[in-house]
């Protein structure tokens, strides 16, 4: 039986005939994955270490977003994996990846994990992430973003040196250590805020290179404060320093965050990424004032389908916050008008009234109707027109009004009736 991971995997699962029989050779010890081949042991928490991870077929190399796989089946349980192994995308055919994503399963990352990975440019970690090993990320010139969870604990040593198009870098609440040379030759790293609990910042030595001019962001007697205040390569801020405004916001810390307006929608759901940023790359929180529009930790908003109004989002950062309002208009009225302009003859209502009715279809709300001169062309509230006898020639007009509902807007078409 070839183990799997997360259920059942059967031959044509695999790359080709040949990674299929090997895995079916020694199936306890490696497995196909997402166009991945894995080997695997053991973790030190007993979970599945991933040891290496080749491409399923050598001739084409890795994909370009990975998958890592969240658990392996053995001997018909489900085991999780939690830790990726030392240097695991170490071939030549690595420079073809570009998007990761972990699973919450993974706590480590081992040294050298991703190193060399030049094209990688997103990673989504694992929100129980508590360690990241030296030169993890070692040289992933394409990498741009990294948001590390708060169950993070351990930065190690040159864990993302020579990232140089890394420019933005959250850290967790949780974080306590960060090794040396953790950010060296991150040449696109311009602000970067540390958390109140970091204790150890690269020991006797620096986190960044000498060539890098950084603006820190901590708090007074923080870690951060002792090693970068008298840094003359970097700007320290203290977050939790008074500005002299009566808002009392921190010194130096914006968020950028604008207003945004959409139209409702019956059908289908509709979200928005709101985008904010802080300007010292701060973690951010949001809050919705209506618990129908939801707001993720991320800050995308998800509206739901027939939900129209104005909603306040609310952006902190530590004691700094920005509100910005979502505007969901109604939408148009679908009302449409079948029966439109009438033409009648004078010498039909010489000696005798003539009516027709009014169709109106797709309406929302109720529908009335008024005519401009009920002495000569009376409609009734059901939408029956009636000429009256006598009518002398001239332009009439029915207005014909759907009051709107819900998330529909009131509308309003007129037609004529033209007695010549």
């Amino acid at each position: 039986m070839v183990m799997s991971f997360g259920g059942s995997v059967y031959a044509e699962d695999f790359a080709d005939w040949e990674v299929a029989s090997q895995a079916g050779e020694s199936s306890s010890e490696s497995n196909v994955y997402n166009g991945v081949w894995y080997s695997w042991g053991w973790n030190d928490d007993g979970g599945v270490l991933l040891k290496t991870a080749e491409p399923a077929d050598p001739s084409s190399g890795y994909p370009a977003e990975v998958t890592i796989p969240a658990v392996r089946m053995i001997d018909g349980k489900e085991v999780p994996v939690t830790g990726l192994g030392d240097v695991l995308f170490s071939t030549a055919k690595r420079a073809t990846i570009k998007k990761v994503t972990m699973p919450d399963t993974v706590t480590v990352i081992g040294s050298g994990a991703f190193e060399g990975c030049t094209n990688l440019e997103s990673i989504t970690l694992s929100k129980k992430l508590k360690e990241i090993q030296a030169k993890a990320f070692y040289g992933c010139t394409s990498l741009k973003s990294i948001v590390l969870p708060d169950s993070m604990q351990k930065i190690g040593m040159s864990a993302f040196e020579g990232c140089s198009s890394l420019s933005n870098v959250i850290l967790g609440n949780g974080l306590s250590y960060i090794d040396v040379w953790a950010f060296n030759s991150c040449s696109s790293l311009k602000s970067i805020t540390i958390p109140r609990n970091v204790t150890t910042i690269g020991g006797m030595h620096k986190i960044f290179s000498n060539s890098m001019h950084v603006t820190v962001y901590g708090y007074t007697g923080s870690a951060a404060e002792k090693k970068f205040a008298s840094d003359s390569n970097v700007t320290f801020v203290a977050l939790d320093k008074k500005s002299n405004s009566a808002s009392g916001q921190n010194t130096g810390v914006s968020i950028k965050a604008s207003d945004k307006t959409m139209t409702a929608s019956a059908s289908k759901k509709q979200t928005w990424t709101i985008g904010a940023k802080a300007s010292n790359g701060a973690k951010l929180t949001y809050t919705s004032s209506n618990s129908k529009v939801k707001v993720s930790s991320a800050g995308k908003v998800t509206v739901p389908k027939k939900f129209a109004g104005k909603v306040k989002i609310t952006i902190k950062t530590g004691k700094v916050s920005k509100t910005v309002t979502l505007t969901v208009k109604k939408a148009a009225n679908p009302m449409k008008i079948v029966k439109k302009n009438q033409k009648v003859k004078a010498s039909a209502v010489k000696k005798k009234a003539k009516t027709f009715r009014i169709k109106v279809t797709k309406a929302q709300g109720k529908v009335s109707y008024k005519s401009s001169n009920s002495k000569y062309v009376k409609v009734s509230g059901k939408g029956k027109v009636t000429v009256k006898k006598g009518c002398p020639k001239g332009t009439y007009k029915i207005t014909v009004t759907a009051k709107g509902k819900g998330i529909y807007n009131k509308k309003s078409k007129t037609l004529t009736v033209r007695v010549k």
